[in-house]
């Protein structure tokens, strides 16, 4: 298995390095502010929290990609995390373009950038075919982002309540 420095992402601003179980302690205020997660799932305690980064971690072992943590390059902190994961409970979807990010840095660019590092790296490291993502409807941001980035939506999944998209390469 390579190392966790061959996963590693620099950007303009960002840095990508593989989630590991103990960025829960940076992360834990975003992923259970259950406001800001409204889109998405939300922790109910820091032991959850702990459990979800810890499982994202393992998901770097089990499929050689998955999730970074992102890290301001100038000031080293941290700012959330995404990347590209498999859903356990769906993995018939494939390779899913994932982010989430600590509400102060939202609408600056940083999800962006992330994701069109993680697409581009999806594509040409791990020559994948296809890479989807979900979004609700209601959440403008999100669908804007992944549009900008070349996903097209495909369909509405009403068992998720959410909008797929899917970008080829």
């Amino acid at each position: 298995m390579a190392s966790a420095m061959e996963f590693r992402i620099e950007t303009e601003r960002l840095i990508l390095e593989p989630a590991k179980a103990s960025d829960a302690r940076s992360l834990h205020d975003v992923l259970s502010d259950q406001d800001h997660m409204r889109f998405t799932a939300s922790t109910a305690d820091f032991a959850a929290s702990q459990r979800y980064f810890r499982s994202l971690e393992q998901h770097w072992r089990r499929h050689g990609f998955g999730a970074w943590t992102l890290v301001h390059r100038q000031t080293s902190e941290t700012l959330g995390w995404g990347g590209l994961i498999m859903d356990e409970d769906e993995p018939g979807w494939g390779p899913e373009l994932v982010y989430f990010l600590a509400p102060s840095f939202t609408g600056k660019g940083y999800a962006y950038e992330m994701a069109k590092a993680a697409t581009v790296w999806g594509f040409e490291t791990l020559g994948l075919d296809k890479i989807c993502a979900f979004a609700k409807q209601d959440n403008r941001p999100s669908q804007r982002l992944l549009v900008k980035l070349g996903f097209r939506k495909v369909r509405f999944v009403a068992s998720l309540k959410r909008d797929y998209f899917e970008r080829l390469p």
